[in-house]
């Protein structure tokens, strides 16, 4: 996109915000969201991202606890914005995966805290980021498959996972083949935003994580997402709280069928479920 058209989209993005009244914390203006897609979609995302993060901000104010935040770690050598904006180069010109490493940080200012050591952790990140994606998501009246996949890769995206085919076989559960090299993506993406030897090691285990899971489809030794014989409504109706809840305990009956510890029948998943929610 030229530059007169990104400017264009700012000014536009600015204007439709400030004139409906509404801060990013409420429902934002369609035409303001589809300009705003299409720029984090441009080959140099990150470079608009940061020299606009102003008029961003007015989409998600959430983005500003990011800027010059310090991760005082040793994995990283760049603060979370920067972090987030290496991330978002790093995927394909994707919409959905480009939201995905715009968001699956959003919580780290929100969690952090330093240990006896000076060091900053950030424990619970991935789900309390899912969380704010999830409302975010929905601000922006992103289609509910596009805020079912962010979320899930959002929660997912530093989950610890060996070349071996048990996990292998648990996030093929979850994820499914295509959701599943998606996942790789966004943890090579994030390794992206690291010192260089643990993109690297990435790098290395990405490519063993794929011969893995090639080997299981090969041999069709596998489940995936809708296999699962519960839908999100007899969840519902079974008492889960709400759509969001349905999902995450979804996620887990796959990855325990996956394990061999529950068995795939819709009386026996209901049980389980309402016992999980007692």
């Amino acid at each position: 996109m030229a530059e007169r058209k990104i400017t264009e989209s700012i000014r536009k993005i600015e204007d439709l915000m400030l004139s409906s009244g509404l801060s990013g914390a409420e429902v934002c203006p369609a035409e303001a969201v589809r300009e705003f897609c299409q720029l984090i979609c441009e080959k140099d995302a990150d470079v608009i991202l940061d020299r606009h993060r102003d008029t961003f901000a007015l989409l998600i104010p959430e983005i500003r606890q990011m800027f010059g935040l310090d991760q005082r770690s040793p994995y990283h050598n760049r603060d979370v914005w920067e972090h987030t904006l290496a991330g978002v180069r790093a995927v394909p010109q994707d919409p959905e995966l480009r939201l995905t490493m715009l968001l699956h940080d959003i919580a780290k200012p929100v969690v952090f805290i330093l240990d006896d050591s000076g060091r900053g952790r950030f424990v619970g990140h991935p789900q309390k980021g899912a969380e704010m994606a999830y409302s975010i998501l929905n601000r922006l009246g992103m289609p509910e498959d596009s805020v079912r996949k962010i979320v899930r890769l959002i929660r997912y995206h530093d989950v610890k996972m060996m070349p071996e085919f048990p996990d292998v076989r648990r996030m093929l559960a979850v994820f499914g083949p295509e959701g599943f090299e998606e996942l790789l993506k966004i943890k090579q993406a994030d390794a992206a935003g690291k010192y260089e030897k643990y993109l690297l090691e990435a790098e290395e285990k990405t490519a063993a994580l794929r011969r893995c899971a090639a080997e299981l489809l090969t041999r069709g030794d596998l489940l995936i997402p809708e296999d699962l014989n519960v839908k999100t409504s007899d969840l519902l109706e079974a008492g889960v709280s709400d759509e969001f809840a349905a999902e995450q305990i979804k996620e887990r009956l796959l990855k325990d069928l996956a394990d061999g510890k529950l068995v795939n029948e819709k009386t026996a998943l209901l049980r389980a479920v309402k016992e999980e929610i007692k």
